[in-house]
């Protein structure tokens, strides 16, 4: 048997074949699928559809708020933390020691890049590298950067030519290649102590250094 066409109306479904031992289909049949197909039947399912996608729209839509709230937190949080500086700071390790002031000792290391190759590290050396405040020693973004950590603190700085080698650059020396100028570089700072303010601490404490102090 081969169907011709399939045809519906308000009343029922009539199939129409070439075989004509067979008119059409049971009145039960037709019955059934007349009411498979009313338009109120329809319309509520499409309805149903609609409702629920909505549902979903309005979920996703929440989970987005929720998201985006959560990154605006997690953003304002590190933003307070970061010092108010003249070149970029990403503080990568935050610590409670305390703060050094001008003309204190101070131990640091640090990782110094330009275009993404290490030309000075001394991050793993056994004994970190002394320096007065202010001295002058260093890089003038690092002498400005370590005035405002506290011991712990792990910085990224993002040093300008002005405050990093200038218009002249760096020679190179043994072991170290030489800096173009006007370069832009990249130091990584940690300050492991400030023996004259923990000194200080310990007379306070009583001989205990505690970690937030």
């Amino acid at each position: 048997m081969f169907l011709s066409g399939i045809g519906l109306d308000g009343i029922g479904v009539h199939t129409r074949a070439t075989n004509a031992g067979i008119k059409n289909v049971r009145p039960g049949c037709r019955r059934r699928a007349a009411g498979a197909f009313r338009s109120g039947s329809v319309s509520t399912s499409m309805t149903l559809t609609r409702r629920r996608l909505l549902q979903l729209g309005l979920g996703q839509a929440l989970v987005w708020t929720l998201s985006g709230l959560a990154w605006d937190k997690a953003r304002a949080a590190n933003e307070k933390d970061v010092p108010e500086l003249p070149f970029p700071v990403q503080v990568l390790e935050k610590g409670t020691g305390p703060q050094p002031q001008t003309g204190d000792l101070v131990g640091i290391r640090f990782r110094a890049a330009y275009n993404g190759r290490v030309f000075d590290d001394i991050m793993d050396s056994s004994e970190p590298f002394y320096m007065r405040v202010g001295s002058g020693n260093l890089v003038k973004g690092v002498e400005e950067a370590v005035k405002r950590m506290h011991v712990g603190d792990l910085w990224r700085l993002e040093l300008p030519p002005a405050y990093a080698f200038g218009s002249k650059g760096r020679k190179p020396s043994p072991g170290k290649p030489a800096i173009p100028p006007n370069a832009t570089v990249v130091y990584e700072v940690r300050l492991d102590e400030v023996p004259g303010r923990e000194q200080e601490l310990l007379e306070v404490t009583g001989g205990e250094l505690r970690e937030n102090d």
